[in-house]
């Protein structure tokens, strides 16, 4: 079976290919904060944080172990001044490092798996930059999945297809 991908891996993938967005891919502080917000909505979901009191966030397992961006999240999460989700979600926009660093932690299990791949090039011949190309095995599963989800009558196994049990609804064993 196929390694279980989060939410945020899903959106990385799926926005990292070129293929569908051929005029323009998004630009990479728009890709990093869209994956923040990824990590931070299944947190939510699966109750590693929740909104509390004045809407700021609070950390309910600090043992949190599912992935690593997560763990990143949480980390950063324990050690701040509580915020609501809007001003975590800005924070992390406006923070280019940290928001360089949650991505990397999204990224590095997709390029170890070889769901993505990793490319250097150079901007206007001077600049180096880097590149994410998704596989299109891992991509076209994604979307076999929404597929799916969108057309098939009655309920797709969540935890068969993408690992992880996102809808508390279902139960997964």
């Amino acid at each position: 079976m196929e390694p279980a991908l989060t939410l945020a891996q899903e959106f990385v993938l799926l926005a990292s290919d070129g293929a569908t967005h051929k005029w323009r891919k998004p630009m990479r502080s728009y890709l990093h904060t869209y994956a923040a917000g990824a990590v931070l909505i299944e947190l939510l979901a699966k109750e590693a944080i929740r909104i509390g009191e004045k809407g700021k966030l609070e950390v309910v397992r600090a043992g949190y172990r599912d992935d690593e961006a997560g763990q990143w999240m949480i980390r950063k999460l324990s050690g701040a001044k509580p915020a609501t989700l809007k001003k975590w979600v800005q924070r992390l926009y406006s923070r280019s490092r940290e928001r360089s660093e949650l991505f990397e932690a999204v990224a590095r299990p997709l390029i170890r798996n070889g769901d993505l791949r990793e490319e250097r090039h150079r901007v206007m011949l001077v600049f180096s930059a880097k590149r994410y190309v998704p596989s299109d095995a891992s991509k076209d599963r994604i979307v076999r999945r929404i597929r799916a989800e969108l057309l098939e009558s009655g309920p797709v196994d969540h935890c068969q297809e993408s690992g992880h049990n996102f809808y508390p609804a279902w139960s997964c064993s």
